[in-house]
């Protein structure tokens, strides 16, 4: 007997991959930055397949209803909402944020 797989709301984070819009089944394949293996993500109509697409090739957080695995290894999501992460190039370099948090004096 095996153990039922377990829900919860959450997020996952990962490359957007494959999609699929075949019949009134919509997912796509999110592989997870943690543990580099495929999670299924099942979207509707509230999720906007040209948002979907526009997550492609990219780095996203997926939010929604996590069901994982009893090994504890997320194995599917239903989507509920999804960013876009900025691409690697748009994010500022360790100078370019070197002295935005002021030094606060050492107080004994």
């Amino acid at each position: 007997m095996t153990s039922p797989m377990r829900t919860v709301h959450g997020s996952i984070e990962g490359t957007v991959e494959a999609i699929n819009v075949h019949q009134r089944t919509h997912y796509f394949s999110l592989y997870d930055s943690l543990t580099t293996t495929r999670v299924r993500c099942n979207f509707g109509a509230a999720i906007s397949l040209d948002l979907v697409k526009g997550a492609l090739r990219r780095r996203a957080v997926v939010y929604g209803l996590v069901g994982y695995r009893p090994s504890g290894r997320a194995h599917d999501i239903a989507v509920e909402a999804i960013d876009i992460l900025p691409e690697d190039a748009d994010l500022p370099t360790a100078a370019q944020v070197r002295g935005i948090i002021p030094k606060r004096p050492v107080t004994p």
